[in-house]
């Protein structure tokens, strides 16, 4: 069987156990993958400014995919390399659309994640 060339892994509830840590198994295999010459991205639907904790257990700064695939971030460079962002026009019509609908029901709450 030929090494993989490329591994790719959701976070939560894969790369991570219940408890948020990286399980050493995956940080080894993943690991020993790299170093053989294969590339390795995460995905998760996490904001890129969530995935330093996860960062921090491994020895790799892989690409990671974020924001339910809005944002892919270079962890090795600190950079994001491509955010699709709804513009603030359209998200103001989504607020107010949803707050009108919203209000026979009682108070909405919103957030907001910019890549920036």
């Amino acid at each position: 069987m030929d090494a993989p060339k490329f591994i790719a892994s959701d976070i939560d509830g894969t790369f991570l156990n219940p408890d948020h840590r990286v399980v050493p198994r995956n940080r080894d295999v993943v690991t020993r993958a790299v170093e053989d010459g294969a590339k390795f991205a995460l995905a998760t639907g996490r904001p890129h400014r969530w995935i330093q904790p996860i960062l921090e257990q491994i020895p790799l700064r892989p690409l990671c995919v974020t924001s339910n695939g809005a944002v892919v971030y270079d962890s090795d460079q600190d950079r994001i390399l491509r955010a699709i962002e709804m513009d603030s026009a359209a998200m103001n019509e989504i607020v107010t659309t949803v707050q009108e609908i919203m209000a026979r029901h009682g108070e909405v709450s919103f957030a907001v994640e910019r890549a920036g």
